[in-house]
Order: C-alpha cells, then sequence, then structure tokens
C-alpha cells in the first residue's frame, strides 16, 4: 500500500472494478482512506451504501445464475462475481470496523477471506473487551504481518494508547500522529500526543500540540473520544509498564 495513493483515486478504481469484474477479494483493504486528509463520517456512511447497493445487485444476479446450468464462460462469470462478493465483504468490513459496536459484524464478513486484516480485528476486539494485553499482541503481530502503519483511525488510536500504557511512549506517537491525521478534531488523541511528546522532551511537537489543543477548545471542535464508539480502556488495558 503507497500512503500517497488517493481516495478519489481509490474510489474511482472501485468502481470501475465492480462495473467490469476486477475487483480482487485480497485487495488491500486500507487504500481507502491513504489520502484523505482525515476520515470523514458522512463519506464512510456513502461509501457503505454504494457498496450494500452493489452487493445486493450482485446477489440478484447470482441467484439467477444458480437457477441456470451453462458452459465456460457461464461459470467464469459466476466466479467473477463472486470475487466481487468477496472484496465488496472486505471492504464493508473495513468501513464499519471504524465503529467499535460493528467489529463483531466485521469478523463475521471477513470469514473465508484469506487476509491479515482479520488479525487487526481480533485486536480491536481485544482491545474493547479490556485485554490489553492480548490486544497488545494482536496488534504487534498485524504490525509485523503488513510491515505498515495501518490506515485505520481506530486501530492506531487503540495500539498508540496501548503503548503508552507500557510507557513506550516514542513507539505510540507514529501511531497516534496517523490517527490525529486522519481524525484531526479528535481531542483526546490530540491530548495523548502532547503526553508523549512531554515524556519524550520533544518541545517544539509540544508547541503545536498545544496549540492544535487550543484551537479545538475554541472552535468547540473536540468530541473527547466520545463519536463513534470510540473509546479508552480506562484502568482495564493488561501488560502496563511493559516494553
Amino acid at each position: 500500500m503507497a500512503d500517497d495513493k488517493g481516495l478519489l483515486n481509490w474510489l474511482l478504481d472501485a468502481k470501475r472494478g465492480v462495473e467490469l469484474g476486477l475487483i480482487n477479494a485480497f485487495a488491500d483493504l486500507e487504500s481507502f482512506a491513504a489520502e484523505a486528509p482525515f476520515l470523514d463520517d458522512a463519506l464512510i456512511c456513502a461509501e457503505i451504501d454504494k457498496l450494500k447497493a452493489v452487493y445486493q445487485r450482485n446477489a440478484g444476479e447470482l441467484e439467477q445464475y444458480e437457477r441456470f446450468d451453462g458452459g465456460g464462460e457461464y461459470q467464469r462469470q459466476k466466479r467473477e462475481l463472486y470475487g466481487q462478493q468477496m472484496a465488496i465483504r472486505a471492504e464493508l468490513a473495513y468501513l464499519f470496523s471504524h465503529n467499535t459496536a460493528a467489529i463483531d459484524d466485521c469478523i463475521g464478513l471477513m470469514k473465508g477471506i484469506q487476509s491479515e486484516f482479520t488479525v487487526c480485528l481480533e485486536a480491536m476486539k481485544l482491545y474493547t473487551q479490556g485485554d490489553g494485553a492480548a490486544a497488545f499482541e494482536r496488534f504487534t503481530e498485524y504490525i509485523r504481518l503488513t510491515d505498515s502503519i495501518p490506515e485505520h483511525y481506530l486501530a492506531c488510536r487503540m495500539y498508540g494508547d496501548l503503548m503508552m500504557r507500557r510507557r513506550n511512549y516514542r513507539h505510540a506517537i507514529p501511531f497516534l500522529r496517523k490517527a490525529a491525521g486522519q481524525r484531526p478534531d479528535e481531542a483526546d488523541v490530540h491530548d495523548m500526543l502532547r503526553e508523549c511528546y512531554q515524556h519524550e522532551n520533544m518541545d517544539f511537537e509540544l508547541s503545536v500540540e498545544s496549540a492544535i489543543a487550543g484551537l479545538l477548545a475554541c472552535d468547540n471542535l473536540g468530541r473527547l473520544g466520545t463519536s463513534g464508539g470510540y473509546a479508552r480502556i480506562e484502568g482495564k488495558a493488561g501488560g502496563e509498564g511493559q516494553e
């Protein structure tokens, strides 16, 4: 996945892929957010609605295919539609997973799809259940498998929090920066970054975050981590103080 791949390009590519039957069921789930300056709930909801509509249309076509038998071309088109359905399920799982209340459903959507993103979903579920030690292990495994910082606000926020609980502030910073870049009006994430910068004596970065915090407070944009089902574990995450 390239960090500079644009959201607009992704949407256009996905649209063309659906129309031409070229969507790969194992395509990168994270490219949706790659260029967007921040994730927008309305944008996510709109994309979910579009994907659901395509999924329902494909389901109707598959139902027709099941009623009739055919030759090689028939079988090819049928496999193509099944591939599209798998890809759409994977994309929906990625989009829905930005709300903690939907993580179980997302894991269900990923059944039968070979993807590292399932590991990320399992980590997020463990986090919301209060099992910080197990969540940390699964997130670390996901990062190892993908060799990149996730293009996923919630995953970065959770993993950054778990890093902080181990007093590993320097390693938490890139994940929290990614989260702040995707949802810049989440005051809670900026507070976490300020704490990291204080511990790492990063005075310039701290001054920038302090200015951002002031702007959020003045404009009343800070949602204090309450939107979209986001929740930071308080006193539940295991393994605090470990590197």
